[in-house]
């Protein structure tokens, strides 16, 4: 069941970092937007079940898009950590338990400052887009690499 979460959560993750670069596309209607913009993606259909229900929400915005992609995306993360808290208390502290616990923490953690950068985003331009844009890029990369990280770790034995 952790693994099976875990791999969900590192869908999302990746589906979001692909998400990050997206441009805008002049499609006629939100879900066809949104399908354009998920085949960018590691796992296209995955990303397109996600966010479809979110399509009224998006309305063929690359903004509105990031912005579902990391929300969406943390509250998977922090239902994760979650459940990997539970799981530690079972365990009496197994030490790949707590490393994960740890590197989901710090998932979570990228992962809010990647929507606070975004909202700094908005409006800006020029460099300042360029600054914003690039947090977020690494952050969302990050937080990918310690979910992986952490799957890496309970999946080992």
């Amino acid at each position: 069941m952790a693994i099976r979460s875990a791999t969900n959560f590192l869908l999302l993750l990746s589906i979001l970092f692909l998400t990050a670069t997206i441009t805008s596309s002049s499609t006629t209607s939100n879900e066809k937007y949104i399908k354009s913009q998920c085949k960018f993606t590691l796992y296209a259909q995955l990303c397109f079940t996600t966010f479809r229900s979110y399509a009224s929400k998006i309305s063929r915005s690359p903004y509105k898009l990031t912005q579902t992609a990391l929300s969406v995306t943390l509250s998977q993360a922090n239902s994760t950590k979650t459940y990997i808290s539970k799981v530690k208390q079972q365990v009496k502290a197994d030490a790949k338990v707590r490393d994960c616990l740890s590197q989901v923490s710090d998932c979570v953690s990228k992962l809010k400052d990647s929507l606070e950068e975004l909202k700094k985003m908005k409006g800006s331009k020029g460099k300042d887009y360029a600054w914003h844009k690039s947090n977020i890029q690494t952050w969302a990369s990050a937080s990918y690499t310690d979910a992986d990280t952490c799957l890496d770790e309970i999946s080992s034995d």
